[in-house]
């Protein structure tokens, strides 16, 4: 059994900072993502944010404390994160939407409706690893990956052609 390699090395971070842990798409899922960022433009008219594609992840934990992360914290989070083991697990992303948000920019978003679950139990058993060694962590929502950020209106649910990868390591 493969284990999912840990963030190393520590992170920087300054003020401002949005310190979190995120799964990122391989190289062939890149691309994929991008077509279709490509055909969602097109289609919807988006003229915003667009997330490039060395930017694509999946937030799966937010540290969450006031100011930017303190050396001791993200050695803290890395460690506790370090001592979380899972194989590598299937992502499959076959719908779209847009999501409510509140910030007058709303996220465009890859979501799934199977295949996620092996996400969801990673966050769980890394929020529970970093409760435990005291971190500060909020979850993200459900697994999703943002593609835009567009003003209103909102784009309904639909289905897609999936474009999915295996998880191998996270950020």
């Amino acid at each position: 059994m493969t284990e999912l390699p840990h963030p190393n090395p520590l992170p920087s971070t300054s003020a401002g900072d949005n310190c979190f842990f995120a799964l990122q798409p391989t190289s062939a899922a890149r691309e994929a993502i991008a077509q279709f960022q490509n055909a969602a433009a097109a289609k919807h008219g988006f003229k915003s944010y667009r997330v490039a594609p060395a930017n694509l992840h999946i937030t799966l934990l937010h540290l969450s404390q006031a100011g930017p992360a303190t050396a001791s914290i993200l050695r803290a989070a890395c460690d506790a994160a370090s001592s979380v083991a899972v194989a590598p697990f299937p992502l499959r992303f076959d719908r779209v939407k847009s999501c409510p948000h509140l910030s007058p920019q709303k996220p465009f978003v890859l979501c799934g409706q199977t295949d996620l679950g092996g996400a969801k139990e990673f966050q769980r058993l890394l929020g529970g690893a970093l409760r435990e060694a005291g971190v500060p962590a909020k979850r993200s929502s459900n697994p999703h990956l943002t593609l835009f950020w567009e003003p209103p209106p909102l784009v309904a649910e639909y289905a897609i052609p999936a474009i999915g990868w295996n998880a191998h390591e996270f950020v």
